[in-house]
C-alpha cells in the first residue's frame, strides 16, 4: 500500500465514502465508451476505495493492521458468528482467512468456521490479547 493510501485507511469514514462517490460519479463517462480495459482501469481505484473505507471503520489507533482489526472486530462482537464478508471489509485484505489461522494458532483465539460454534475467546470476553 503506497503512503498516500495508507493515509486515506486511517482517515475520517466519510472523507473515503466521499471520494468513493466521486470515483463512481467520474465512472459514468467510462460506461459510454465501448472499450472494456478503461472501464476495469477505472474501476480499480473504487475498489481501493472500498476496501480503505472499511479499515478506516476501525480507527487507526485500537487496530492498524488487519490482523489487529479482525481481532478488534472479534472483541467487539463476542460469541456472534460472523460472515467472511464481514471480515473481508474490516480486515481490508483479500487474505483475511489467512490472518483468523493465524489469530487460533499463533495467539489462541477460539474461533471456529461458520458451521461451528461462534467465535470467542478461551480466556473470556474482554481479555487484553498480547
Amino acid at each position: 500500500m503506497t503512503s498516500d493510501e495508507n493515509s486515506v485507511a486511517h482517515a475520517d469514514p466519510e472523507a473515503v465514502r466521499s471520494k468513493i462517490e466521486e470515483l463512481i460519479r467520474d465512472f459514468k463517462a467510462e460506461l459510454r465508451t465501448g472499450e472494456l480495459r478503461p472501464k476495469v482501469l477505472a474501476l480499480i481505484p473504487v475498489f481501493h476505495g472500498l476496501r480503505n473505507l472499511g479499515k478506516a471503520l476501525i480507527p487507526a489507533e485500537y487496530a492498524s493492521a488487519a490482523r489487529d482489526r479482525i481481532l478488534y472486530y472479534f472483541r467487539e462482537y463476542p460469541r456472534t458468528v460472523i460472515d467472511g464478508d464481514e471480515l473481508l471489509v474490516v480486515s481490508g485484505i483479500q487474505e483475511y482467512a489467512r490472518r483468523v489461522r493465524e489469530l487460533r494458532v499463533q495467539f489462541g483465539c477460539a474461533c471456529q468456521p461458520k458451521r461451528g460454534p461462534p467465535c470467542s475467546s478461551k480466556r473470556g470476553p474482554g481479555h487484553a490479547w498480547s
